[in-house]
């Protein structure tokens, strides 16, 4: 038997928003629109709103961030300057030496990790990805992420560095992954992220790099892209419909990859 819905919240916040919130996903679950969902917020460093919803939600349910994981990493990054172990104007090659290839001896660390490196490709070699296929399946993790690397620093950028800024979806994560090794003398970012920004902030918190041990991972919930009928559902016009289901269809097929990407490197 399935789960009941459930909108629950912390009963230690009482306010307008968490109550405007609560009726929002009470009503989203009901028009099919949130399948599992936690809302937190915070104002002027009060939380104002800590609710959740949908089935198996609990306080306790962990989301992949996806790319919101940048974010954190970045924090990473500036907490690895402030306690002088990375330099924002180093070269990467400095850190990584074969980054140097095709022509990025120059990137330096602000331009790699602010997305001016011009390393953008669409997707991963074949290779990359069916490493990434099998870490996802508990094998080849060590060899992958050399493999990964190695396919990083032999990438040309697709731009002069630092003339252009885009979005590097696909790179930006071996790319830090191997700036952290680097300065921190071969650490794992998974690692490192709990050490320097995780464990100080104590049970406040509750966030991972990476793939949590077995023992955890019945927390996280399900990521699956809406369906084809929920889509159709809310296509008003034909317009709405077919952009509602190309993004579907863009979704499955870059989701392949960012999916397992995320799942080791934010």
């Amino acid at each position: 038997m399935p789960a009941p819905l459930l909108v629950s919240c912390s009963p230690d916040v009482g306010t307008a928003a968490q109550e405007a919130v609560l009726r929002l996903l009470a009503s989203q679950l009901e028009r099919g629109e949130q399948d599992i969902v936690s809302v937190a917020a915070y104002h002027h460093g009060a939380c104002i709103v800590d609710a959740w919803a949908g089935r198996g939600a609990s306080r306790e349910t962990l989301f992949m961030a996806a790319s919101v994981g940048k974010g954190c990493i970045a924090t990473l990054l500036a907490v690895l300057v402030s306690l002088g172990r990375l330099d924002y104007d180093t070269p990467v090659a400095t850190l990584v030496p074969a980054f140097a290839d095709a022509g990025k001896e120059h990137v330096t660390v602000a331009q790699a990790v602010g997305h001016r490196a011009g390393l953008c490709p669409s997707t991963p070699p074949p290779r990359v990805l069916l490493w990434m296929l099998a870490v996802h399946l508990g094998r080849g993790w060590l060899a992958g992420w050399h493999a990964a690397v190695a396919w990083l620093c032999s990438l040309k950028p697709v731009w002069p560095p630092g003339t252009q800024a885009g979005y590097h979806h696909v790179t930006w994560s071996w790319v830090v992954g191997a700036i952290v090794a680097g300065s921190t003398g071969g650490g794992h970012i998974r690692d490192v992220f709990r050490q320097a920004v995780a464990e100080p902030l104590g049970q406040s918190c509750d966030m991972h790099v990476g793939v949590l041990p077995a023992r955890e991972r019945r927390r996280v919930a399900r990521l699956a892209p809406p369906s084809f009928a929920s889509l159709w559902r809310r296509g008003s016009r034909s317009e709405r419909l077919h952009r509602r289901l190309s993004a579907a269809s863009a979704c499955w097929l870059e989701g392949a990859v960012l999916t397992l990407t995320a799942l080791f490197y934010c």
